[in-house]
């Protein structure tokens, strides 16, 4: 009988204690908060990453959608532009190292292939952005293949503006999502130009004609 009655007691603790409820909300709450943190962390990080990618190709779109209302630009004006689609980037009090390429490229005729067009630079322009300030660079070589462009754009004797943007973005919280690594984010859009065939560079690379297929 008295190990009957103790069995019944040790029973009836192990129930009360299975059905007691009290701390379970902090107990609950420490095993989901660290959870919720990093789901934060990585929401951030995310959020982050594709606004900047975003913003990297509005900065490409902006170069030629700018360059393609001219029908002659200079080196101030090509200066002007670059940093007017730096601006969209928002680069001020953030890391990470910008180059932009703007070009101008002719289409013509394949000569192993006339069906199809190939597109030789005319003219390019380079810029690049960092913790000291912006300075021109070199653009692509004159007269050099650009192999990737889309067929449609192609035209006998017609040109085509590409602005070209590459960024290397450092997450904000680089060690949660991106374990400190740099982003490279590039972005490349193309224009055809507004107001002439040719949008001519009459700075430091000024031709004496427009380009024509020969």
């Amino acid at each position: 009988m008295i190990k009957s009655a103790e069995n019944d007691a040790a029973c009836s603790r192990m129930l009360r204690f299975a059905r007691a409820e009290d701390g379970a909300v902090a107990i609950e709450f420490s095993i989901l908060t660290p959870l919720l943190a990093v789901l934060l962390l990585f929401t951030v990080e995310a959020s982050s990453a594709t606004w900047t990618r975003t913003a990297v190709e509005e900065s490409a779109a902006a170069l030629a959608d700018i360059t393609t209302q001219f029908s002659e630009i200079d080196d101030a004006g090509v200066r002007t532009v670059f940093e007017a689609a730096r601006e969209i980037l928002m680069l001020e009090g953030r890391g990470g190292d910008v180059e932009m390429t703007l070009s101008s490229v002719l289409s013509c005729p394949c000569e192993t292939d006339a069906d199809r067009f190939c597109f030789s630079v005319i003219w390019s322009e380079g810029y690049t952005y960092g913790g000291g300030g912006g300075a021109m660079a070199a653009g692509r070589p004159t007269g050099s293949e650009v192999l990737d462009l889309p067929q449609e754009l192609g035209n006998p004797n017609g040109t085509v503006v590409i602005g070209e943007v590459a960024y290397s973005y450092q997450p904000p919280l680089s060690f949660a999502l991106f374990d400190g690594n740099v982003l490279d984010l590039t972005a490349r859009v193309d224009f055809l130009p507004r107001v002439s065939r040719e949008v001519l560079h009459v700075g430091s690379q000024a031709s004496s004609r427009r380009a024509v297929c020969e």
